[in-house]
């Protein structure tokens, strides 16, 4: 991700829940890290130098504990002005469960910073 805006930032960028979780039910069987670090890319991770874990926990209750702004999950990169980057790498793990077969899920992220 880099920063586009014109502004330096006085806080972290936050992350939220773009929208409600859809689908049919997997999302509590799917494991969730999200991992902040420089380098790769939307490509591949070649490149990729983890810094911090971020969150680890499962998709339903990231969106659940994190649906808007103000109950956004801090990310802990402030950026120091436009082109700024970092690196977001999204885990997903599926659960040995059989209650998760044949079940969907749909979700979405967004990213915020405030001046």
């Amino acid at each position: 991700m880099t920063y586009g805006g014109t502004a330096t930032p006085a806080q972290p960028v936050m992350l939220y829940r773009s929208e409600p979780v859809g689908g049919t039910g997997l999302a509590p069987y799917l494991g969730l890290s999200i991992e902040i670090g420089t380098g790769g890319g939307s490509g591949g991770c070649g490149g990729y130098s983890w810094s911090n874990t971020i969150y680890n926990g499962d998709v339903g209750d990231f969106a659940t504990l994190h649906p808007d702004y103000d109950d956004a999950h801090g990310t802990s990169w402030t950026p120091t002005g436009p082109g700024d980057k970092r690196t977001f790498r999204f885990v997903l793990t599926m659960g040995d469960d059989d209650a998760a077969q044949l079940k969907s899920a749909t979700f979405g992220f967004r990213w915020e910073v405030r001046t």
